[in-house]
């Protein structure tokens, strides 16, 4: 009575374990989409990008030698720059140019233009004689002694009883006047530096055009001139990002030896502070 009931278990319990393997099969080739992997650009170095500042700079120099012989030059300069810059790693290279505008300068006696040396006052004109009223004089003055020149130099005279007396002073021009100044300076400047995060170390160098105008008054005539020099520059500053947009810099350059018709600087030194902007990495 129970074997048909038996029997068709055992062939459903069959057909199942027949089965299994083809639906494994089935399920091992079944394609699933892959998940979309979001693009998430590569991030850029924080010094990479377009940088416009403003700068103030503090110069001094040797002065000019050729012409005015001054030695004291020195004054303040503001101006901008803008520069390119790429970095590799901890590595930053890039360019910039920048242009300031202001007075390094000196003078000798120009200080007091207006105020003539002795030797420069035109000769003191006599005083006109008194009309004769008839009263005596109360005193007679003495005659000048008789002047000669003794051959001792030129402004040693001598009088009748053989004294030497002081010639009066003559009415020959002795005006000894220069002026020189650096009024615009402009530079194209390579720089490399290393990264410490924020912290940029760099060395920079390139060529400067600097125009300067030079006055010079002297026995042996007047002198003016004014132009363009072209001169090497190189330096060294440190950096610091203060945010991604902003940085503050403090720069040194030095402007070599260069000379302008017949004017010759003895270059000149650079103490520079600069503020930053950066433009968006490209």
């Amino acid at each position: 009575m129970n074997f048909p009931r038996w029997a068709c278990g055992l062939l459903f319990a069959i057909s199942v374990s027949a089965a299994q393997p083809a639906l494994a099969a089935d399920l091992t080739y079944l394609d699933f989409p892959q998940a979309v992997r979001a693009h998430v650009p590569e991030e850029k170095g924080p010094w990479q990008g377009i940088s416009l500042g403003l700068l103030g700079t503090y110069g001094f120099s040797g002065g000019e030698n050729a012409v005015t012989n001054l030695n004291g030059m020195k004054g303040l300069m503001g101006g901008g720059l803008v520069g390119l810059h790429g970095q590799l790693g901890r590595w930053v290279i890039g360019a910039e140019f920048d242009g300031t505008f202001g007075s390094i300068r000196d003078d000798r006696n120009y200080g007091r233009a207006n105020l003539r040396t002795l030797t420069d006052q035109p000769p003191l004109k006599p005083l006109r004689p008194k009309r004769d009223t008839g009263a005596p004089a109360l005193i007679k003055p003495d005659p000048l002694p008789e002047q000669k020149p003794n051959g001792k130099g030129p402004h040693q005279l001598q009088s009748s009883s053989g004294q030497n007396v002081p010639a009066a002073p003559t009415s020959a021009k002795t005006i000894d006047r220069a002026k020189a100044s650096l009024d615009e300076l402009y530079t194209l400047r390579g720089r490399v530096g290393y990264t410490f995060n924020d912290l940029l170390l760099y060395a920079t160098g390139g060529v400067g055009i600097a125009h300067v105008k030079v006055r010079a008054e002297n026995a042996q005539g007047n002198y003016r001139d004014q132009g363009y020099g072209l001169t090497p520059v190189v330096g060294a500053g440190a950096e610091y990002r203060i945010s991604r947009e902003l940085s503050v810099r403090a720069e040194y350059l030095r402007l070599m030896p260069f000379e302008v018709a017949k004017a010759s600087f003895d270059g000149a030194h650079m103490v520079r502070a600069v503020v930053s902007y950066h433009l968006p990495a490209f």
